[in-house]
């Protein structure tokens, strides 16, 4: 399956990457019509979570570590991204829980 944006098809399985290397805002967009596809994708939510903490964006970066983990709640990776948001706002006992 491929995503459409911009001009541009983008697999799914690889927007992860595509976020990370080059534009958060971007990916963003990718992962929410990732999501709004598939929304039985754990991964999707991980990766959205991962570039809403490069955006400073914690709040709803814990919002998609909860989902990710609601569809697999041993997710090391959602676990992670929720712990680095916590940590972020200054919830620490919070974050080491994670």
């Amino acid at each position: 399956m491929y995503l459409y944006v911009n001009n541009t098809f983008y697999p799914i399985s690889t927007t992860g990457n595509y976020a990370y290397n080059i534009d958060y805002p971007r990916g963003r967009v990718i992962f929410d019509r990732a999501i709004a596809l598939k929304p039985q994708l754990e991964n999707s939510y991980i990766c959205k979570s991962a570039t809403l903490n490069e955006l400073n964006l914690y709040e709803e970066s814990i919002i998609c570590s909860n989902l990710a983990l609601a569809l697999n709640p041993n997710s090391h990776q959602a676990l992670n991204n929720k712990g680095i948001a916590l940590k972020n706002l200054n919830r620490h006992e919070e974050a080491f829980e994670c």
